[in-house]
C-alpha cells in the first residue's frame, strides 16, 4: 500500500498531459491482460453488435488506454491542490438541467456511471454545490485503503458515505434536506439484490437504489459525465437528462430508464466507458455465464 501511494504521489508531480502520456504504456499492458481484453470484447459484441469487428477492436484498445488514464489521474486527484484540480474543468454542459431539477425542492440525484474521469467529477461537483454533495461509495474491505479513499474523496468538500444501511439513511436524510446525492448507477449489485433490466437490449442485473430513493423522496435525477479532452487539455462536465420513465412507480420501467440514461452517458464518448467491467457477470434464470 505504501508503494502504491508513493507511486501516486510521484505521478502527481507532473502536468496532466504528461500524466496521460505516462499512462499509455500501462494501457498497452492492460491490452495484454486476457481478462481485461476479453471482457471488453464480450461487452462490446453484446452492446454494439452493429459495429464491425475492426471498429470494436479499436474501441477495446482505446478504452483500455482511457482506463489506464483514470488510474494515473488518481495521483493528481489525491495530491494536487483542489483549486488546481477544478481549474482543469474547461466547460460545463447542461447546467440548466440541474437548476431546473433543484427548483423542485426534493433533492437531486446525480447518476454518474463509469464514464471518463468519474473520480475527477467527485472533486469538482462540490464546487458547484458547496456543502451539499453526498457520495455513495463501496468499501473495499481493506481498512487502510478504505480510510485513505475516504480521506481523499472528501478533499473537494463532498461527504462520502458507505454503501450500507447507515449510508442509505444518510442519503435519505440528505435528499429530504434538498441536498445532492451522487451514485454510480451501473455497478452490478450482489446476487439476490437488484433486478434485471435491459442494458443495450441485454438483461443486466441493475441496482434499484436510485428508483427506490426517487419513490421515497420525490428527488429528481440528472446523469453526469466528466469527459477527458484530448492530449491532456483537461475535462468537460456534461449533465444529461433522465427519461421521465425513471420516476415511474413500476420498477421494471424505472430500471429500463436508468440503464437507458447510462447508454446516453456512454454516447458522449464510447471509448471512455469502462468496458472492462463485468457488467453482465450475473445472468437471469441460470443462463450460462458470459465471462
Amino acid at each position: 500500500m505504501r508503494a502504491f501511494t508513493w507511486f501516486l504521489r510521484f505521478i502527481s508531480w507532473f502536468p496532466l498531459p504528461v500524466i496521460h502520456l505516462m499512462a499509455w504504456p500501462a494501457g498497452q499492458l492492460l491490452r495484454l491482460s486476457k481478462r481485461h481484453r476479453e471482457v471488453s470484447r464480450k461487452n462490446l459484441s453484446m452492446c454494439l453488435p452493429e459495429q464491425s469487428d475492426t471498429a470494436r477492436e479499436q474501441l477495446v484498445k482505446s478504452s483500455l488506454n482511457e482506463f489506464a488514464k483514470s488510474i494515473f489521474e488518481t495521483g493528481a486527484n489525491w495530491y494536487w491542490p483542489v483549486d488546481k484540480i477544478t481549474s482543469k474543468v474547461r466547460k460545463v454542459h447542461g447546467m440548466e438541467l440541474v437548476d431546473e431539477a433543484k427548483k423542485a425542492g426534493k433533492g437531486l440525484i446525480l447518476a454518474a456511471p463509469h464514464c471518463g474521469a468519474w473520480e475527477w467529477a467527485a472533486c469538482y461537483l462540490p464546487l458547484l454545490f458547496p456543502d451539499e454533495v453526498i457520495f455513495l461509495y463501496k468499501p473495499s474491505g481493506n481498512p487502510v485503503l478504505d480510510k485513505l479513499i475516504y480521506e481523499k474523496r472528501q478533499r473537494g468538500g463532498g461527504q462520502p458515505v458507505p454503501a450500507n444501511t447507515r449510508g442509505l439513511r444518510s442519503l435519505l436524510k440528505g435528499l429530504r434536506s434538498e441536498k445532492v446525492v451522487a451514485v454510480l448507477p451501473d455497478q452490478q449489485p450482489r446476487k439476490g439484490d437488484g433486478a434485471f433490466a435491459p442494458f443495450y437490449g441485454v438483461p443486466a442485473l441493475t441496482q434499484t437504489l436510485i428508483p427506490n430513493l426517487v419513490q421515497r423522496t420525490g428527488a429528481r435525477v440528472v446523469f453526469v459525465v466528466m469527459s477527458r479532452l484530448p492530449r491532456g487539455k483537461g475535462f468537460e462536465l456534461h449533465f444529461l437528462p433522465a427519461d421521465e420513465a425513471i420516476y415511474s412507480a413500476d420498477q421494471p420501467t424505472a430500471l429500463a430508464a436508468l440503464n437507458h440514461g447510462v447508454e446516453n452517458c456512454i454516447a458522449v464518448d464510447p471509448k471512455q466507458y469502462l468496458w472492462a467491467y463485468k457488467r453482465f457477470g450475473l445472468r437471469p434464470n441460470n443462463e450460462p455465464r458470459f465471462y
